[in-house]
């Protein structure tokens, strides 16, 4: 029992520094890195604890609790099968949100990566797309220079957020999924003004995001416009 309380505790800790490795007080680039490198760690680990846990739950009472896994893994096998299909498909490194992709039916940017299928925005909304359905139906990774482009933004806390800083604005901008990562994002601070504000430099995979951006920004406090560059 504490084996299996240890994996899950090492599992969850592993879990929360990979939601909080953008806030690690270190350059972009090693931040990114360590997310990724705890991001295959899970990958693998994740599934492993989730089978341990499950052969010690069936060892408390063999048949009894062997029958119950055996009738859940008959019903559930399409979730099953969905799940670990994605655990392979994730491990590829060009896989990842703000991936432009396409497949039989339509073609969009992955903005959003779950556990049995991903979410990808294209023109007509956002559409949701299981692992098994990609490999059924085959996608392509598009090149991620089609389109896009350059953009500077002049970005300043709310009213009512004066104390939203530097660290918040580009843990936002390094979560969102449309920024084109070939271009890394620099965030300036305006010096002479009389508020805290900034200018940001990004580069996006297709310029219709600009909107989904500001909103993004809007929507935690940040007011925003664009600026010529």
């Amino acid at each position: 029992m504490s084996l299996i309380l240890q994996l899950g505790l090492l599992y969850f800790a592993m879990y929360f520094a990979h939601k909080g490795a953008l806030r690690v007080g270190a350059p972009t680039s090693w931040q990114v890195s360590l997310r990724d490198i705890l991001k295959y760690i899970l990958l693998v680990f994740e599934p492993l604890v989730l089978l341990g846990l499950l052969s010690y739950w069936v060892l408390i009472h063999p048949f009894f609790h062997g029958l119950i896994v055996l009738l859940l893994l008959i019903i559930n096998f399409g979730h099953f099968k969905n799940y670990f299909s994605g655990r392979i498909l994730l491990f590829n490194h060009s896989f990842r949100m703000g991936s432009r992709l396409e497949n039989q039916k339509m073609s969009g940017v992955v903005t959003k990566i779950e556990r049995l299928g991903i979410r990808l925005q294209f023109d007509k909304g956002i559409h949701f797309i299981s692992y098994t359905d990609l490999y059924k139906e085959g996608f392509s990774l598009l090149d991620q220079k089609e389109k896009g482009g350059f953009f500077r933004l002049r970005i300043q806390p709310s009213p009512d957020a004066t104390s939203l800083g530097t660290k918040e604005l580009m843990i936002l901008i390094n979560e969102s999924p449309y920024i084109n990562w070939n271009y890394k994002p620099t965030i300036k601070t305006i010096d002479n003004s009389d508020t805290k504000q900034w200018t940001a430099y990004i580069a996006l995979h297709q310029e219709r995001h600009l909107t989904d951006v500001i909103k993004l920004l809007e929507e935690k406090q940040f007011s925003c416009q664009i600026v010529k560059l």
